[in-house]
């Protein structure tokens, strides 16, 4: 039953409300135009694969959709096939692995430093850090996430249609 539980909670989880702010982001990417590629990318979109194309910098002779739904079915690929392998040896041995989580988080803070240094503008990343630190002060731990993914939404709506507009 392990492996099962696995994989429906991966499909769960990458379907649910976790990446909900990354998809609605999307809707609204200019990067991102094809039909069944912009459906595809909605709904196979994890951390990673965001990650992945956001970093992505390709010369005008490749074509950037095929490329970012490869990333994306790859991706998708990869994180159905890992739970289902993680679930399946998760249930035949019991080993405990004792500092993934630091691991994990070294790799967060790796992929934003270097997303920080390679941006032209800090305005995201710093108002992001600002709205993060205020939410967390104003409704504590609980729902701070809520708060500072619907202010960051407000306020790249606001930023794209200020560059739009231009």
């Amino acid at each position: 039953m392990g492996p099962l539980c696995g994989f429906s909670f991966n499909v769960q989880h990458n379907h649910g409300g976790g990446h909900s702010f990354f998809r609605i982001l999307f809707f609204f990417c200019d990067r991102f135009l094809g039909c069944f590629q912009k459906f595809f990318q909605i709904f196979s979109l994890t951390d990673e694969t965001f990650v992945v194309n956001y970093q992505l910098r390709l010369g005008d002779d490749v074509d950037h959709q095929r490329v970012y739904t490869m990333v994306a079915a790859l991706d998708y690929f990869y994180w159905v096939f890992g739970t289902w392998l993680g679930g399946t040896l998760g249930s035949i041995l019991a080993i405990q692995i004792k500092g993934l989580d630091f691991a994990m988080t070294a790799l967060f803070l790796v992929l934003a430093l270097d997303q920080i240094l390679k941006e032209k503008s800090h305005v995201s990343s710093v108002s992001g850090l600002v709205i993060t630190v205020v939410c967390l002060m104003l409704v504590g731990s609980t729902y701070f996430l809520l708060g500072t993914l619907l202010l960051l939404v407000v306020e790249f709506t606001i930023l794209y249609r200020r560059r739009t507009m231009k």
